[in-house]
């Protein structure tokens, strides 16, 4: 946990971004209360008494993230024009039911199946598979605070694994 929150803390850095820029303050502000609500829904997911599966939840969950994403983007994005393409079909066709769907039922059966310590730090992996993606395929350039805190979050999720595997070997009292 420790590693994971330095490695966290690490990417973050408040001490390496303009405080002066208001749209750096903005994103960091967003990823801030993004991680925040994240920690709120692990502890509701735990907490939850469930009447339905997470897959029952999952028109649901994109119904209301349409209709609260719609007006945000004519605010956001007014002079943006929608072509209905081959691609853009295709795009939303991937990010609607498998980025979005999919994966938010994977993520809720995951978080009610694992401690929460557990499923926070694994989830940390993901960012980390985004900036080495990002550094591989687009020459994304790696800065060395990006490095440590990867490296920091990597090892969190190394240990992490290492440590349900050895409790999964180790011989269970009678």
């Amino acid at each position: 946990f420790a590693l994971g929150i330095a490695g966290v803390a690490v990417l973050f850095n408040p001490l390496g971004f303009d405080w002066s820029d208001r749209r750096v303050l903005f994103g960091n502000g967003l990823l801030l209360f993004g991680a925040a609500l994240w920690a709120v829904q692990i502890v509701h997911v735990r907490r939850h008494r469930w009447a339905g599966t997470p897959l029952s939840l999952v028109p649901w969950q994109q119904t209301v993230a349409v209709l609260a994403l719609l007006p945000l983007s004519q605010i956001f994005e007014p002079d943006a024009a929608l072509r209905w393409t081959p691609e853009s079909i295709a795009i939303l066709a991937y990010n609607g039911p498998l980025a979005t769907g999919f994966c938010f039922w994977a993520l809720l059966t995951v978080t009610r199946a694992l401690p929460a310590v557990t499923t926070s730090i694994g989830s940390l992996a993901t960012p980390v598979v985004g900036m080495l993606s990002g550094a591989l395929w687009l020459h994304e350039p790696l800065s060395w605070t990006n490095t440590g805190g990867l490296a920091l979050v990597g090892g969190a999720c190394v240990t992490l694994a290492l440590g349900e595997a050895w409790a999964r070997r180790a011989p269970q009292p009678a």
